[in-house]
This record gives structure tokens, C-alpha cells and sequence, in this order.
């Protein structure tokens, strides 16, 4: 389960990590950007992505039909 970029749907790719994002990191988030757009996103990462993914996967699979 890879994160995509909501504009272009390129692939997101982990930044380096500065000490605030450290911080960050320990709270479950990583922040990933996209090589595309140059975008930068905080996104779950190990156990915290396992257990926010159902509530992904309805987000963008339910969220959109009317």
C-alpha cells in the first residue's frame, strides 16, 4: 500500500528527517513528498497504516460515489 500524490498520482517518497520531524515520527507520521509536485504530506506510517487503512480504503473508494 504505497501513498499517492492526489494530484498527479505519482508514488510519494519519504523526506529526510529534520529534528522536528523526529518528533513527528515518534506520533506514528512520516512526512512524504512527491517527486512530481514537489507536495509535502504527513502520512501514517507501521502499525498506525494498519490500522487507519480500512477507513482509507473507505475514504476513497465510498467517499466518491453519489
Amino acid at each position: 500500500m504505497n501513498y499517492r500524490c492526489h494530484f498527479c498520482m505519482k508514488v510519494l517518497a519519504p523526506m529526510k528527517m529534520g529534528p522536528l520531524d523526529r518528533l513527528v515520527w515518534f506520533l506514528g507520521f512520516r512526512q512524504m513528498y512527491c517527486q512530481h509536485c514537489f507536495i509535502a504530506h504527513y502520512r501514517p506510517f507501521g502499525l498506525l497504516k494498519l490500522v487507519l487503512a480500512p477507513f482509507r480504503w473507505v475514504y476513497y473508494n465510498l467517499a466518491d460515489e453519489e
